[in-house]
C-alpha cells in the first residue's frame, strides 16, 4: 500500500506581494538616486556655465550661448534649455530679417537678449496683474537667465551723466532733435537701462 502523497498547496499571495514589494522598492531606490543624481548635475551645470563664462574671453556671445545650452540640455535643466533656445532661435531670425542675411555681432546679440528680457518683464507685470504669480515667477525666472548675457545695468547717477554728456559733446539742445538724441544716448546706454527712462530724461533736458 503506498502511503499518502503530500499534498500540495497552491502559492499564497504573499509570495506574490513580496515580490511586488521588492519589485516597488526597486523603482524607489532608482527614482531616489535619479533625484540625487540630478540634483548633483544641476549643481555641476552652474558650475561649468560659469566657468565657461569666465574663461569665454575672445569666445562670441552667440558661441558662449550655444556652449551654454549644451551644458544645460545634458544637465536636463528644463528653464535654463528653454531660455537659451529662445535666445538662439530669436538670433536666427534677426539675422535673416533684414533684405540680405547677416551675422550679429556681440552688441547685436546683446540686443536681441534685451529685447527679450523686456518681453518677460511685460509678461511678469502682465501676470502679476492677472493674480497668476507661478507664472510671473516662471518668466522672472528666465529673464534672470537672460540678463546674465547682458552688461551690467546702470545706476540712475551714471544714467543721467550719460545722457547730460552725450547731449553735451553733440551739441543736442532743440526738443526738434529729439530723435537724433535717441538715437545718440541709445548707442551708449546699449541696453544698459530701461528705454522709456531714457526717452523720459533726453526729453526733460530738451528745450
Amino acid at each position: 500500500m503506498s502511503s499518502a502523497e503530500p499534498e500540495v498547496k497552491p502559492q499564497t499571495s504573499s509570495s506574490g506581494a513580496c515580490s511586488k514589494s521588492a519589485r516597488s522598492g526597486v523603482r524607489t531606490t532608482r527614482q531616489r538616486a535619479h533625484f540625487v543624481a540630478s540634483n548633483e548635475t544641476r549643481g555641476a551645470w552652474r558650475a561649468e556655465a560659469t566657468t565657461i563664462k569666465i574663461m569665454s574671453g575672445d569666445q562670441k556671445l552667440i558661441e558662449r550661448i550655444r556652449a551654454d545650452l549644451t551644458i544645460a540640455m545634458k544637465a536636463r535643466e528644463k528653464t535654463e534649455t528653454q531660455t537659451l533656445r529662445s535666445i538662439i532661435a530669436a538670433v536666427q531670425e534677426a539675422e535673416v530679417s533684414g533684405k540680405e542675411a547677416t551675422e550679429l555681432d556681440d552688441e547685436g546679440v546683446q540686443k536681441v537678449i534685451a529685447a527679450q528680457a523686456k518681453r518677460r518683464v511685460e509678461a511678469a507685470e502682465a501676470f502679476d496683474e492677472g493674480d497668476r504669480p507661478e507664472q510671473a515667477a516662471a518668466e522672472r525666472a528666465e529673464l534672470a537667465i537672460l540678463e546674465t548675457y547682458l552688461p551690467a545695468g546702470l545706476s540712475d547717477d551714471e544714467l543721467v551723466t550719460l545722457v547730460e554728456e552725450t547731449l553735451a559733446s553733440e551739441g543736442i539742445t532743440a526738443k526738434a532733435d529729439m530723435g537724433k538724441a535717441m538715437k545718440s544716448v541709445n548707442a551708449k546706454v546699449a541696453g544698459r537701462a530701461d528705454g522709456k527712462t531714457v526717452a523720459n530724461l533726453v526729453k526733460e533736458r530738451l528745450a
